[in-house]
């Protein structure tokens, strides 16, 4: 009952920090200080996200810290995804274990992809935004499920 509550937790964290975003928007004028509180929302949901993990039955260590990552780099720009990407990896490094090289492996493609369209995102239509993150989401989601079956592929070599 732990995975589910945490991955409960985890969804709750995200909609709590855009529901709180949008709420605090609407008092924030200047360009720069959106995108200092999405920068903030999002590096603490991070971390939130990552500090209450859920665990696949497998015992993989799972959580949801590329939605708000992916939030704060297509809607806070290149210096708020810089920002979110150092602390993601740091907090990673911090908490140890076994996933922390897949996570500097896999995590740079996904970065750079999502990069790509900062510029572009905000142009985009409601059906093109939607598009964009699936397929960003679907390309990271390829990328960790090709990582682990390579994973268990050495490991039943090493039998």
């Amino acid at each position: 009952m732990t995975g589910i509550s945490n991955l409960i937790l985890n969804i709750l964290f995200i909609l709590f920090s855009i529901f709180f975003y949008f709420w605090i928007s609407s008092r924030l004028e200047s360009k720069w200080h959106q995108k200092l509180a999405t920068a903030v929302l999002s590096g603490f949901t991070i971390i939130l996200c990552m500090t209450f993990p859920f665990f696949a039955e497998s015992g993989f260590r799972l959580d949801l810290r590329m939605v708000p990552l992916l939030i704060g780099i297509l809607y806070g720009g290149y210096g708020t995804g810089i920002i979110l990407t150092l602390l993601l990896f740091g907090y990673r490094y911090y908490l140890g274990g076994a996933g922390v090289l897949q996570t500097f492996v896999l995590l740079p493609p996904i970065i750079i992809l999502a990069f790509y369209f900062v510029k572009r995102y905000p142009n985009y239509d409601p059906l093109n935004r939607v598009l964009c993150t699936l397929m960003i989401a679907f390309f990271g989601t390829g990328g960790i499920l090709i990582a682990n079956f390579c994973k268990s592929k050495l490991i039943l070599r090493m039998r």
